[in-house]
This record gives C-alpha cells, sequence and structure tokens, in this order.
C-alpha cells in the first residue's frame, strides 16, 4: 500500500497545464496539470521504461457521483492485447473496517477492456489517489488506491490493479483520463526512474 494517497509530490514541479507538445519527464520530476470542469485531459508525457506516480486532488465539490475515471494509454489507444483489472475494497463506517468478501457483489469487481480503470465512484465523493504506473513494455501495469466518501457508508479505500497484456506495444505516452463528468482539480505525475 502506498502511505501517502493523495500527497503533493516533493521536489521540482513543472506545470504543464495547457501544454499543447508532449514532455519527457526526467527521474524525479514532476508534472502538474492543473484543470477546470473538463471530460477530459490529455496527459502528454512521453514515457519511458520506467515507474511512475499519478495523484489526483480533487477541487472543491461538494457532491457525489457514480461512474468510472478511466485513463486510455497512447494517443490511440490500444492496438493490441486487453488490460485486465481487479478492484478490492474496505468500508469504513464509523466504528468498524471490514474487508469487502471475494463474493461480496458490492464492492469488488474484475474484466478487461481497453482503459486503464483508475477509480469508480459509485456514488461517493472522491477525497485523494494515488496510482504507480509501470511502463516496461513486456510488463505493463498500473496500481491504484484511493480514497472515497459516502454519505451513507463513511469512507472507503479502493484498491485497483490493472494489466495490460501484451507483451510487445510500447506504452509511449502517458494518454488522455476521462471523467465521468465536468471535473476540477489538479494530477501531478512523477517519473520515480
Amino acid at each position: 500500500m502506498f502511505s501517502s494517497i493523495g500527497q503533493k509530490p516533493k521536489g521540482s514541479i513543472i506545470d504543464l497545464s495547457g501544454l499543447e507538445g508532449e514532455y519527457f519527464l526526467k527521474p524525479g520530476e514532476t508534472a502538474k496539470f492543473t484543470f477546470a470542469n473538463v471530460l477530459t485531459l490529455s496527459l502528454p508525457i512521453k514515457l519511458a521504461e520506467g515507474v511512475y506516480t499519478l495523484t489526483v486532488l480533487p477541487g472543491f465539490n461538494s457532491t457525489t457521483y457514480t461512474g468510472n475515471f478511466i485513463l486510455t494509454p497512447n494517443k490511440g489507444g490500444l492496438t493490441a492485447g486487453v488490460i485486465d483489472y481487479m478492484r478490492i475494497a474496505a468500508i469504513a463506517t464509523t466504528n468498524t473496517v471490514q474487508a469487502a468478501s471475494s463474493n461480496s457483489t458490492y464492492l469488488n469487481s474484475y474484466g478487461d477492456g481497453t482503459t486503464f480503470t483508475y477509480f469508480y465512484l459509485g456514488a461517493y465523493k472522491l477525497i485523494a489517489s494515488t496510482s504507480r504506473i509501470t511502463t516496461a513494455t513486456c510488463s505493463k501495469s498500473m496500481k491504484v488506491e484511493y480514497l472515497a466518501k459516502s454519505s451513507s457508508t463513511g469512507y472507503n479505500y479502493y484498491y485497483i490493479y490493472n494489466v495490460w497484456d501484451d507483451s510487445t506495444t510500447v506504452w509511449s505516452i502517458l494518454g488522455v483520463i476521462t471523467f465521468p463528468y465536468a471535473y476540477t482539480g489538479t494530477i501531478y505525475v512523477t517519473r520515480e526512474y
């Protein structure tokens, strides 16, 4: 588990909000994207084989929403393979924390598709999220942790693991994140190495 869900990165931060071209992050560098009321956001980060961290900090939003936040890799999406995902959760109510069991239909899911499932809000308000992205051609994956708040169940902690089941396609551009509604916030992308 990550020890700092939603924590702002330390070190050099480059504001790439509104960037029209592509940017290649050096190891240790962080890109910042600030946006307001968008349905999609291009993350034009040129990728090298390595590890990246992506953090989403929402802007003020007092309403809860339902829907998937997805990341489509590269400019045109997948050309080979599928992306498998698995989601598990822990539900924290006022006095208890319980893990969702494998036979629970409430929060657990799995499947495959052509995008990375970044997170899913089922009538929840996103608090913060952090993901670790591996871009090696032979092993492309994204592990996401996020915290959401529900008026009925309290705080919910989610973990989603996505694997791009293809060992030949190069993940060259981070891609486009799609929101299920007009969204405001800040995204940080850090190249770890």
